[in-house]
């Protein structure tokens, strides 16, 4: 098992706090960012967190190419952005980036048709601070 990072909301401040979770041990990039999303989408453990990814949400595929992880996701996500789009979308980014070495970009797509840049004006692309 490998020890991992999730972002939620803080129930208290409305902001992103890290949680610790444990994931099976991946072969591939691909499969380990499928049990980020997978465990986002499972909620927390703690009570004092909510949620920042509707539990119906499925992931479609995930591929990494160039240091950019592109995530295709089903319409259930898009039901997760009515909530608090920005914090959903920075709830999957700063989970998947600060949990996959060599990876500088997030890339959101709906049903894998195209990618997706914005959402309601939000970028659903994540770029790594450098």
């Amino acid at each position: 098992m490998d020890r991992i990072k999730l972002f939620f909301k803080d129930r208290r401040t409305g902001r992103l706090v890290a949680q610790l979770s444990s994931v099976p041990r991946s072969r591939t990039l691909n499969e380990r960012i499928s049990w980020i999303l997978r465990e986002l989408s499972a909620g927390p453990v703690d009570s004092k967190y909510e949620r920042t990814v509707a539990p119906n949400m499925e992931i479609n595929e995930v591929i990494v190419q160039g240091g950019v992880a592109y995530v295709s996701l089903d319409w259930g996500f898009v039901d997760s952005l009515s909530f608090n789009p920005s914090l959903t979308i920075q709830s999957v980014v700063k989970s998947i980036l600060h949990n996959v070495r060599g990876l500088d970009d997030v890339r959101i797509l709906i049903d894998g048709v195209e990618p997706v840049n914005t959402f309601f004006g939000l970028s659903l692309a994540g770029r790594k601070k450098h």
